[in-house]
């Protein structure tokens, strides 16, 4: 996805996409397959947390609000470039056709 993004917004700082990166990967290291957040078990049975871990809730929920925020954004940007690649290829398509 990142290469997407940043063949999509190639000027843009790149900054704002390590910090998104750096988000995930923190929470990726926490919970590799979105187990730990959800069940107190792997499916073989496994307990996850054998530690007390203190979260801020509040830090985690900023956080997965800007990262939404940005996903959203990013997506609805990307969509809407797509969108007009392909009316701008139909377009200029219908007009050669005139030609031969």
């Amino acid at each position: 996805m990142k290469v997407l993004i940043r063949s999509d917004f190639p000027d843009d700082d790149k900054s704002v996409l390590n910090v998104v990166e750096d988000y995930i990967s923190q929470f990726a290291k926490v919970d590799k397959n979105s187990f730990a957040f959800r069940y107190p078990i792997t499916k073989d049975l496994t307990l996850i947390n054998d530690k007390e871990k203190f979260i801020n809730l509040r830090n985690l929920a900023e956080r997965m609000d800007e990262l939404e925020s940005f996903l959203s954004t990013v997506s609805g940007v990307m969509s809407t470039h797509r969108d007009f690649e392909k009316e701008m290829a139909l377009y200029y398509a219908s007009e050669m056709d005139g030609y031969y």
